[in-house]
């Protein structure tokens, strides 16, 4: 099973990616609400996973950009998610895991 780790404000969060489709973005229908990040558009990425059980993260065309691991990546592109990756959506900052233990209980709240 994949998660995703990251933190709105200082509340650490732990998302299981248990659907074909994960959505980060301001609006409320997405998976991961950012509301209070004016950085983030309304669908900002999707996180989708694979009949292989590998997963992909995709930008949906984002005004700000959706970085894998301090690299932009463009509506063009899909990348192949790795354990241990770090994704940023506007000031939030994601860790990737994909792993059958549950991820570390550490992850540094600093930015990119």
């Amino acid at each position: 099973m994949a998660y995703l780790v990251f933190y709105i404000g200082r509340e650490r969060k732990e998302l299981k990616l248990e659907q074909r489709d994960t959505t980060v973005g301001r609006s409320r229908r997405c998976s991961v609400s950012l509301e209070d990040d004016i950085e983030v558009s309304r669908l900002h990425c999707t996180i989708q996973r694979q009949e292989d059980g590998s997963y992909l993260l995709i930008d949906e065309e984002s005004r700000n950009g959706t970085y894998l691991n301090t690299k932009r990546i463009t509506s063009a592109e899909e990348r192949t998610l790795k354990d241990g990756d770090e994704i940023l959506v506007g000031t939030t900052r994601f860790r990737f895991y994909q792993d059958d233990e549950k991820p570390p209980k550490v992850l540094s709240k600093k930015k990119l």
